[in-house]
């Protein structure tokens, strides 16, 4: 009786069902006037979005470029939000398919969003590892998955932690002029650090 007990709990267990929207969530307007931004993904499943544009917010959940966001206001490129969510169930270091939905549906909630796709050709920058290979190191730090940039009459400055290159090229593209697509082929996370003293990459 007791070994059935206990197959019965870990069937059960296996078959919890994963959530489909946060239990908390806060989205207010920031109006710092700060160039700073962040986006952030904690271990525990949690989002912290900082001074983040709407634009910024649906390229990362949709997984596109701030460059393939058409037919938008004006005001998603220049308002800028704080978010925090956290959502009860999720395993620990939630995979991007488990976690993104749920700031889908935040997103369509809040600003009652509508999102169509459609292709469309254009012009695109490849990044590639060059023939003398990569001198990055796989990122074995704990914690937050995050992007922070800073930007000002200085350049621009961005550091990656724990962030997968695909990540990074869509980060990338925000200041390179159109889409950076990917073709590193390098499937671990890095941490990086990025100075220009230009306002475009």
């Amino acid at each position: 009786m007791r070994i059935a007990l206990l197959l019965l709990v870990s069937i059960l267990s296996l078959h919890a069902q994963v959530p489909t929207e946060f239990e908390v969530s806060v989205v207010r307007p920031n109006t710092s006037g700060s160039e700073s931004s962040r986006i952030g993904l904690s271990p525990d499943g949690s989002v912290q979005a900082t001074n983040v544009t709407l634009v910024r917010m649906i390229a990362g959940v949709y997984d596109v470029t701030e460059q393939q966001d058409v037919a938008v206001t004006p005001w998603i490129t220049q308002e800028r939000w704080d978010l925090q969510a956290k959502a009860d169930g999720l395993p620990s270091n939630p995979r991007p398919d488990q976690i993104l939905p749920l700031v889908r549906k935040l997103l369509e909630d809040r600003f009652q969003l509508r999102v169509r796709r459609e292709m469309r050709a254009m012009p695109v920058f490849r990044l590639l590892v060059d023939g003398r290979g990569h001198k990055m190191t796989p990122s074995t730090e704990a914690g937050v998955d995050s992007t922070s940039t800073r930007s000002g009459s200085t350049g621009i400055a961005m550091e990656s932690t724990r962030v997968p290159m695909e990540r990074l090229a869509s980060t990338l593209s925000r200041y390179a002029g159109r889409p950076v697509v990917d073709r590193t082929q390098l499937s671990d996370r890095k941490s990086t650090r990025l100075n220009s003293s230009h306002g475009y990459i």
